[in-house]
Order: C-alpha cells, then sequence, then structure tokens
C-alpha cells in the first residue's frame, strides 16, 4: 500500500510541475506567484509517503528537488522570454541528465554510444554486484572505518559508472543526455573530483549559484556559496527524508567547499599526481563519513553501530 503512497507523491509533484507550464505566458507578478506556489506543492509532496518509510519517502524527495530544479530553472527561462513549446517543456521535465534548459546536451553518434555502453555496461554489473556482496557481509566485528572504507568507494563507483550507462541507453532511445560522471575515482584533488562528479548538477549549480556570487572575478566566494547552496539542498533531500535536519549535509558540503576553494587552481601532474590522488582519496573517505551517516538514517549503509 505504500508504494501507492509514493506513486500519489510523484503524480501530485509531476502535476504542479506541469502546472506552472500555462503561467509562463503570464505578466513578471503572476507567474512568479505560480513558480512559489507550484514549488511549494512540489516541496511538500514527498510528505504524502509515511514518514515510517524512509526508503520510499528518500526517492520521493529525490524526485522533488529535481523538479525544483527544473521549475526554477523554467522560472528564470520565462523571465529571459526563452518560452519552449510543450512537447519541449515535456522532454526537458522528465530527463534528469539536462539540469539547465539553454544548456542542451550535445548529441553523440550512435557508434560511439555504443561502444561507450560495451565499455560501460559490464563494469556497472560488476560494481553494483561488488556492492552486493560488500552489503551482505557480516561486519558486527570489523572496525567502523574498515566498512566506511570499503563500501564508500564501491558506491561511488557502482553509482558513477551506472548512471553513465543509463545516460547512454537513454541517448540511443532518442533522448538528451550528457554523461553525469567522469570517473571521479581518479579526481587529483577535491576540486577535480567535483567537476567529475553529477555533472548535470554542476552546470545547474555553476549558472544560478557560482556566476551570480561571482564567478571566476571572486572564484573563492562564488565557490563557497556555491556549496552552500549545494548543502542547503542536501539536506532538504535528506530531512525530508527522516523527518529531521542533522546538519550532517550542511557540514559535509561546507567542508568540501573549503577545500574545493583551496584547489581550484591546482593541476597536480608526474609524480605529485600519485600523492596528491591519494590525499584526495584520504579527504574524501573521511569527510564522506558525514555524507553517509546522513544515508544511513534512509537506507541501511552502514551496520547497527554508528560511530
Amino acid at each position: 500500500m505504500q508504494w501507492n503512497r509514493l506513486v500519489l507523491a510523484a503524480a501530485v509533484a509531476i502535476a504542479a510541475t506541469f502546472g506552472f507550464y500555462p503561467a509562463m505566458r503570464l505578466g513578471r507578478s503572476w507567474r512568479t506567484c505560480a513558480w512559489l506556489v507550484c514549488s511549494a506543492v512540489v516541496a511538500l509532496s514527498p510528505a504524502i509517503v509515511p514518514l515510517d518509510f524512509t526508503s520510499l519517502r528518500f526517492v520521493a524527495s529525490l524526485l522533488a528537488i529535481t523538479l525544483l530544479v527544473k521549475l526554477f530553472d523554467m522560472h528564470q527561462a520565462a523571465q529571459s522570454e526563452r518560452l519552449p513549446d510543450f512537447s519541449s517543456y515535456a522532454g526537458y521535465v522528465s530527463d534528469i541528465f539536462w539540469l539547465v534548459f539553454r544548456e542542451r546536451p550535445n548529441r553523440r553518434s550512435v557508434g560511439h554510444d555504443v561502444w561507450r555502453l560495451l565499455r560501460t555496461g559490464p563494469a556497472a554489473a560488476f560494481a553494483i554486484l561488488l556492492c552486493v556482496v560488500l552489503f551482505r557481509l557480516d561486519w558486527a566485528r570489523i572496525p567502523f572505518t574498515v566498512e566506511h572504507c570499503a563500501k564508500a568507494p564501491a558506491v561511488v563507483l557502482a553509482v558513477a559508472l551506472t548512471l553513465n550507462a543509463i545516460a547512454v541507453v537513454y541517448r540511443l532511445l532518442g533522448g538528451m543526455a550528457m554523461d553525469p560522471m567522469g570517473d571521479p575515482l581518479a579526481a587529483r584533488t577535491p576540486a577535480d573530483f567535483w567537476r567529475r562528479w553529477n555533472r548535470p548538477t554542476h552546470q545547474f549549480l555553476q549558472a544560478y549559484a557560482f556566476n551570480p556570487a561571482g564567478g571566476r572575478r571572486h572564484a573563492i566566494r562564488a565557490t563557497l556559496v556555491t556549496y552552500a547552496v549545494s548543502g542547503i539542498v542536501h539536506e532538504y533531500v535528506f530531512g525530508i527524508a527522516a523527518g529531521r535536519i542533522q546538519g550532517c549535509q550542511m557540514l559535509f558540503f561546507i567542508l568540501q567547499g573549503c577545500a574545493v576553494a583551496a584547489t581550484l587552481n591546482l593541476r597536480p601532474r608526474g609524480r605529485r599526481a600519485i600523492f596528491w590522488i591519494a590525499a584526495t582519496w584520504v579527504f574524501e573517505l573521511a569527510t564522506s563519513i558525514l555524507f553517509f551517516a546522513s544515508v544511513n538514517q534512509v537506507l541501511p549503509f552502514y551496520s547497527e553501530r554508528i560511530p
């Protein structure tokens, strides 16, 4: 029965998102009111799923934040008089790999995507299998640090490869999608890691947080603002799912923002790159405990022992 609540929450959020389309042609004041109302409905839609079912509520919150991002982007597009027709609007809203309407993903050749799928598909399957094995192990007598250092990279790898494979399939079916991940485990600095991670979201935050906060002229300030925004967004997702604000996501992204600001202009090469890759791994593993502590509140990530 609770799956019905998830379906209802999704239906309400999607209906509110499409409800904004006619309002895009209204005057600025009425359009802004419509955007606020539709956004409020979308933001509250995960509450339809009972709090006891945190994993389903988490799925609903992920859908909600994706649609909230798209509503904001469409509101900005309407202010700039870049009004899409309904088919373009529907295609954009249903595409999780495209978050800034004016920056349409580039098309790839069929041959390129087939070759990408042949390489990425088996690797994604292996990474998922590795996660299944790791999460079925009994970690009760194993130190928490070992558990975290085994599970976190495996999950990051599985998510990166699986999303890239799905993006390729989506393009082969006629959709528009950029590859969302760029081998984050090979990152040489924290800044390099986040350039590689979740490129559609990176594109959105650059357009609506980094650039308005000063862009490259005031890169440190813009970076810190961007990661603060990301922290707020993640607190919403996990807070809605868990039913309370934990603060872990905000702290995690503040730490990431400081590290990214400190390494923005670093491009280590040669032997130095090996040291920097290792240092980046250590930093990301250490700080990601905060991120996965929130995950553990909605999904069984760790064993019952929480540090």
